[in-house]
């Protein structure tokens, strides 16, 4: 995160100048930004359109700010922020714990004990184009608080769907929420199989070989 002081704006008489604050990673972008900046860009058309919703999600800045912005000011934001047109490179680590609000939460420990309501969860909330919508639900079933800590191994509040806690997430930042989804990814379609063969034994169903969780990921 970096700041700018933009070139003077306003009038000759009453001349201005701003300090803008530009992200320069994933570590600065909250969830809802990220959600307002896809929802922004899946809206615009234009070239110029796109630049205005990059710059009013990422720099909390409305649309008339933006078009007061010297060329050479804008150039130099939206270079910084090339970083959103990245895919992740798939080797980011797994952020295990982290601390938010004075609260630690971990990463779900054993994904072989995942209970059958994360799995119905996780799957409602990352099929079907959903899972930039969804992020902070599925943050909140992936990351809960740690109740009990032994060196280096922890225990996590046990599943219960919450808005509260959903709403919660919508401000940790996207480094957190992309190292879950590429682990979640690598783990989905192996984990999916295997679930689906599991419930589909106890209807009794014929097993199948795939899962509305193949291919998870940010898009």
């Amino acid at each position: 995160m970096f700041e700018l002081i933009e070139s003077e704006t306003g009038n000759i008489l009453h001349p201005m100048k701003q300090t803008l604050t530009i992200p320069t990673g994933w570590d600065d972008v909250t969830i809802r930004q990220f959600q307002d900046y896809t929802r922004a860009m899946d809206l615009a058309n234009t070239t110029r359109e796109k630049i205005v919703a990059t710059l009013t999600t990422m720099c909390n800045i409305d649309e008339a700010h933006v078009m007061h912005l010297p060329s050479p000011t804008t150039e130099k934001i939206m270079k910084t922020l090339t970083f959103l047109g990245e895919l992740p490179k798939g080797d980011e680590p797994l952020v295990q714990t982290f601390n938010f609000g004075d609260v630690d939460f971990g990463f779900i420990p054993n994904w072989t004990r995942l209970t059958l309501g994360e799995y119905v969860d996780l799957e409602t909330y990352t099929t079907n184009g959903n899972m930039v919508e969804n992020l902070h639900k599925v943050l909140a079933i992936m990351y809960r608080p740690i109740t009990n800590r032994a060196l280096h191994q922890y225990e996590i509040a046990s599943y219960e769907p919450s808005d509260e806690m959903a709403n919660i997430m919508m401000d940790v930042t996207m480094d957190i929420a992309i190292s879950a989804a590429v682990f979640f990814y690598t783990i989905a379609e192996r984990f999916a199989i295997d679930m689906g063969h599991y419930l589909n034994q106890r209807r009794g169903d014929p097993p199948t070989t795939h899962s509305g969780l193949n291919g998870v990921g940010i898009e």
